[in-house]
């Protein structure tokens, strides 16, 4: 599989080391999502990416994004991953 854009769901401690991780293997991280589009956006600033995405569905639906590392509280991982799954 060939990997386009990361996208990194959350933006405290273990995204950052997630995006850290995928630089280091040489691929891009296009985005991330947090809790809110202002910790979002705070968070893309901080690690230095282009996109600081809204909602789930605005990572559905970038057709560039070919992989999701899902580091946001556990609780949230089942319906965050269901629709990543559904979407393709």
């Amino acid at each position: 599989m060939k990997i386009n854009s990361v996208a990194v769901i959350g933006t405290g401690f273990i995204g950052t080391v997630h995006i850290e991780a995928v630089r280091r293997t040489g691929n891009h991280v296009k985005g991330v999502m947090a809790g809110s589009l202002e910790s979002s956006k705070s968070g893309a600033a901080k690690n230095k990416v282009a996109v600081a995405y809204q909602n789930i569905d605005e990572i559905c639906s970038d057709t560039d994004i070919t992989v999701v590392h899902v580091t946001s509280p556990n609780a949230l991982h089942f319906e965050q991953v269901t629709k990543l799954m559904a979407a393709g």
